[in-house]
């Protein structure tokens, strides 16, 4: 049980799972748990389906002899469908937040320059596990059939079947709640996880940060990935270029791709023919993209998978600088080489990489979010300080904490290029993606859904940890 549940059931009035299907959500009922690596059978017959499918959810403890195991999910073809996330708006706490001290070092910490103090301080907030129990009763609609052909944008004129292994080389600061979504989302068809992450923040002074995978990598939510991740960690000895605004992020794209080399001619695990992809831990493929990557070939060097950029939450939509082509409120990231292309990439100081777009072969049919800013406010006070292109917020503690988190969402949002999602349904109907964990748990990722998330509100008394 998460070790904060008696604390939440206190700060929160009601947070009862409804098990109902609603609308927009299906029935379908596994016939038999069998390993997450291999294929999907279909056999569907309407919502109501019942099909041999050899991927489970990795949720579940049901054992062998249970033959029916019924879930929720949400059918691929009803796009813009939603989670029932209004019932967890309402939040209740009788004592004094201990975020609110928190913040308050934060800030005398940011004006005094003590960055490492101040992102340190937050760390504790940012690893806990969110309050909201998982949904083992939904999980992932049945992945469709592969047909090459409808992939011509990525794999070119004469697309073939194949099978290839997958790996992805995951760029990670802080995104922890995010990451949660990312692993759920693609466990059963990425082959291994590489979580890159520096001991030094994004910024040319590069100070000093925790690692987070060392916080968390015990916790349930993460220990059940425990087999199919490698950690890499780039240490500060390491960084040859220690010029530009930049530094920190060309210097671990670099070294995560020769510490990637290294691991796999340790371990001879990839082959040339399979595919590695790049991206960061907040640009989700779907587990469609990876499928199809998975077993399709053809001519190319990169492909850019299409994904939905949100800002925070399901409602936020940019339109970036770095789009695939035709899709402008695309982000070109994450990207995919075979092992082989990828090393034939490197030439002078260009290392494999995210391509942003610039692949020129591309995947979409809603295959990916962009998960930026997700409005934690921990999370997002931190972000300012560490991201390359971010300035610090001073929180004003006198305010509530429903005005605060508001302060805190808007400081940065006037920078970006954001459309309220009812007025860009109809240029994003082949972009818009919600990652199925996160569909499934509104109550346990509230901020997304613009509802307050309880961490906030706990007390000194409910937290383990020091500020």
């Amino acid at each position: 049980m998460n070790p904060f549940t008696k604390s939440f059931f206190n700060v929160v009035a009601v947070l009862n799972l409804n098990n109902g299907i609603k609308e927009n959500e299906s029935i379908i009922h596994y016939d038999s748990i069998t390993p997450l690596d291999s294929k999907v059978h279909n056999n569907t017959t309407h919502n109501n389906t019942t099909i041999q499918n050899d991927i489970t959810n990795k949720n579940d403890t049901t054992t062998q002899e249970n033959t029916k195991i019924q879930y929720k999910f949400f059918p691929d073809d009803d796009i813009f469908g939603l989670p029932d996330f209004e019932k967890y708006r309402n939040v209740s706490f009788s004592g004094e937040p201990y975020l609110k001290e928190c913040l308050n070092r934060f800030n005398e910490r940011t004006k005094d320059k003590k960055i490492v103090e101040a992102v340190k301080g937050l760390s504790g907030y940012i690893a806990m596990e969110p309050l909201g129990e998982i949904d083992e009763t939904c999980g992932p609609a049945p992945l469709p059939e592969v047909v090459c052909s409808n992939y011509k944008s990525a794999f070119g004129e004469h697309p073939q079947p194949d099978n290839k292994k997958v790996g992805i080389l995951i760029q990670f600061g802080f995104d922890v709640d995010i990451l949660e979504v990312y692993l759920n989302e693609v466990y059963d068809v990425i082959d291994k996880f590489f979580i890159t992450e520096s001991v030094v923040i994004h910024s040319t002074e590069q100070q000093m940060k925790p690692l987070m995978w060392e916080k968390i990598k015990y916790q349930k939510r993460f220990s059940r990935f425990a087999d199919k991740i490698v950690h890499f960690i780039i240490d500060d000895s390491e960084t040859k270029n220690k010029n530009g605004m930049w530094v920190s992020e060309v210097n671990q794209e670099r070294l995560r791709w020769e510490k990637f080399l290294a691991w796999n001619e340790e371990n001879k695990f990839f082959d040339d023919n399979d595919i590695i992809g790049f991206g960061d831990a907040d640009e989700v493929p779907s587990r469609k993209a990876i499928n199809v990557l998975k077993h399709c070939s053809g001519d190319y060097v990169s492909i850019d998978i299409g994904s939905q950029f949100f800002y925070g939450t399901y409602d936020v939509i940019v339109k970036p600088d770095w789009p695939v082509p035709d899709h402008p409120f695309s982000l070109g990231d994450p990207s995919f080489f075979t092992v082989r292309s990828a090393k034939n990439f490197v030439h002078g100081n260009e290392y494999p990489s995210r391509r942003r777009g610039r692949s020129g072969k591309y995947i979409v049919g809603n295959m990916g979010a962009h998960l930026t800013y997700y409005p934690y406010i921990p999370f997002l006070l931190n972000k300012y300080v560490v991201c390359t292109e971010c300035h610090p917020f001073i929180v004003n503690t006198t305010k509530s904490m429903e005005e605060i988190h508001e302060d805190v969402v808007q400081y940065s949002k006037r920078y970006h290029r954001w459309s309220p999602l009812d007025t860009v349904k109809s240029s994003i109907q082949d972009l818009y993606f919600i990652p199925w964990f996160l569909k499934c748990n509104p109550q346990r990722f509230p901020a997304f859904y613009h509802n307050p998330d309880p961490r906030n509100y706990l007390t000194k008394e409910e937290v383990d940890f020091e500020c």
